[in-house]
């Protein structure tokens, strides 16, 4: 039992520990730009993806790290050890899912 334990608790640290797989570069132009989404009480908040791979929601700059790229998406890890997921679609983010919150949310 504790093996398996031990080996669920050193995944996630492996995972974080993963190189990117493509050029940062690529991740700057796939994202940057200005989006909207709407929570779950139905407030909308805006979002800025900067070219420097920055993420802005409502004029506060969150404390994120850049750890994959993917065809599909790109994901940030901010400073609490939560994982951020924007979710791309033709090279254009669709979505952003917050592991914190559990909970993905539609860009507009």
């Amino acid at each position: 039992m504790l093996r398996s334990i031990k080996g669920i608790i050193k995944l996630p640290l492996n995972y974080l520990n993963r190189k990117k797989r493509n050029n940062p570069q690529n991740v700057k132009s796939k994202i940057s730009g200005d989006w909207y989404f709407i929570d779950q009480n139905g407030h909308k908040h805006h979002l800025i993806l900067t070219i420097k791979s920055n993420i802005i929601i409502d004029q506060n700059k969150l404390d994120t790290k850049l750890v994959e790229e993917t065809a599909s998406s790109i994901i940030f890890i901010d400073k609490y050890g939560y994982i951020l997921k924007i979710n791309l679609y033709k090279n254009i983010p669709i979505s952003i899912y917050d592991e914190a919150e559990n909970i993905s949310y539609e860009l507009i």
